[in-house]
């Protein structure tokens, strides 16, 4: 179990836990308006920020990849906690 903590601890790194937070607060934050409108958002800034990174950044495929799995990890905490919210109220 050790060893499943330490892999993903290194998997993520700070750069990842950035992409998480910043994606889980933008989520939050615009789906008090609609969820659907949250998705779109964020889904929109990630791709815009990748697109920005491999062209200007010159960050390989595989930080882009790294940087996209975190920001789907982002939204998907983000609305299973939208849920959760909604559900128990």
């Amino acid at each position: 179990m050790r060893n499943l903590f330490k892999k993903i601890a290194e998997f993520i790194r700070v750069d990842g836990l950035l992409h998480i937070l910043s994606c889980y607060a933008i989520t939050i934050s615009v789906s008090i308006i609609d969820i659907i409108a949250a998705l779109m958002c964020v889904s929109g800034v990630a791709i815009l920020k990748e697109a920005y990174d491999l062209s200007y950044k010159k960050n390989t495929p595989k930080e882009s990849l790294h940087d996209i799995i975190c920001d789907v990890i982002g939204v998907v905490l983000a609305i299973g906690v939208f849920l959760l919210f909604r559900w128990t109220t």
